[in-house]
């Protein structure tokens, strides 16, 4: 596995995929207070909370400075239950 920087952009209910808490959050003022801040994965935030970056260890590749782009936080939540990923 290798580092890969994931876009996860946050669907029509603002929400997405955290590898952190391992569950679909609204991005939001809260959220990122609260957990992205402090977290070691945080690799940066679109203005007015669109998406969020995370930059974690996954066995998805993705060419050189390209991003692995999450739509869905629900299918993103299902494929980390049956993957063995390591957060951090």
């Amino acid at each position: 596995m290798s580092y890969v920087n994931h876009l996860n952009i946050a669907n029509k209910s603002e929400n997405v995929y955290c590898c952190l808490r391992n569950k679909i959050v609204q991005l939001g003022e809260p959220q990122v207070s609260k957990y992205c801040s402090g977290c070691s994965m945080f690799n940066g935030l679109e203005e007015n909370y669109k998406s969020v970056r995370c930059l974690w260890n996954d066995w998805r590749h993705t060419q050189d400075d390209e991003d692995y782009v999450v739509l869905d936080p629900q299918l993103e939540f299902m494929s980390m239950q049956s993957r063995d990923i390591r957060c951090g």
